[in-house]
């Protein structure tokens, strides 16, 4: 279950000169797993490391590798949660080489080499994976279990088809990116770390078309937005871009909710504060969030 991909190697300045760090998750049973860039670890078989354990939640945890060389750990929403030398983490802590960690039934220590490499050129370094304040729009069907979504599915089918082509459209049009492992949902997420208001407004008139989709549309979605720090993976070439962290399962958890209370779009209280002057929205009663403490205020359109 563990991969098996070269090691990462790393350009770092020690004392002046370039040398080359290694790093992996060992195993208790002493298997390695490179760390390059991010390595994501829970019970699906889609995950870099998938780990057979009932404990273990879908999409459970993200080791991260930053610039510098240093480790994060993020505990992506799990139900039972990440341990790092025996303390659970509130979503996120920074790894020492040695470190353990401990997903449901299996244990990881983080392990380090460096080498005296005098080789200075850079141009083979991967760019790691970085964390950046983004927006995230997410939105998705109403696909019942007897539904044929399959191609010759007749009109239910073609439906579907106009949904999602509409809705990407609309994404694209308004310069959102699209994260590769969402392509059933409409998912659309924008860079904003200066928090401009020029973004703001993008997502805002997103919005608002998207309504004009859900007017349309014999088919009901809804749709939910949040505005959070994520972490942006790097793309093999050709490939688009991962995108993961507590925020991204937030938004996600969001959008169910937003059937449950029966909105067409449910917006967190950190897109709302951003929004409020551009779209028309009204708050809920606080509510509580499967896989998070406490009640949240949300808003709705």
């Amino acid at each position: 279950m563990l991969t098996r991909s070269p090691y990462f190697l790393r350009r770092t300045r020690v004392n002046g000169q370039s040398g080359t760090r290694l790093l992996w998750l060992e195993t208790s049973s002493g298997s390695r797993v490179p760390v390059q860039g991010h390595v994501s670890l829970g019970r699906s078989r889609t995950n870099i490391v998938a780990i057979n354990c009932e404990k273990v939640s879908r999409r459970h945890a993200l080791i991260h590798q930053d610039e510098e060389g240093n480790c994060l750990v993020i505990d992506l929403g799990s139900s039972n949660g990440t341990y790092v030398n025996g303390a659970r983490i509130t979503h996120m802590a920074q790894l020492r080489i040695g470190d353990q960690i401990d997903i449901g039934s299996e244990r990881f220590f983080l392990r380090a080499q460096d080498t005296g490499d005098s080789h200075d050129s850079q141009t083979d370094s991967p760019v790691a994976a970085q964390m950046i304040p983004c927006w995230l729009l997410v939105g998705d069907k109403e696909s019942p279990d007897d539904v044929s979504v399959e191609p010759g599915g007749g009109d239910t089918y073609k439906t579907i088809i106009n949904w999602s082509q509409a809705c990407r459209l609309i994404l694209e049009r308004n310069q959102a990116s699209t994260p590769s492992g969402f392509e059933a949902k409409v998912f659309g997420y924008w860079r904003d770390p200066q928090r401009e208001p020029a973004i703001a407004g993008c997502v805002a008139k997103t919005v608002r078309e998207l309504q004009v989709v859900q007017a349309r549309q014999r088919l009901e979605f809804r749709m939910a937005v949040h505005l959070g720090t994520v972490v942006i993976g790097s793309p093999s070439p050709g490939q688009k871009k991962s995108i993961i962290g507590t925020e991204v399962n937030l938004a996600l958890h969001m959008q169910r909710l937003a059937w449950v209370l029966a909105s067409p779009c449910l917006l967190s209280e950190e897109a709302n504060r951003r929004l409020a002057p551009l779209l028309r929205t009204h708050p809920l009663e606080p509510c509580g969030l499967h896989g998070y403490s406490g009640d949240r205020q949300f808003f709705s359109l």
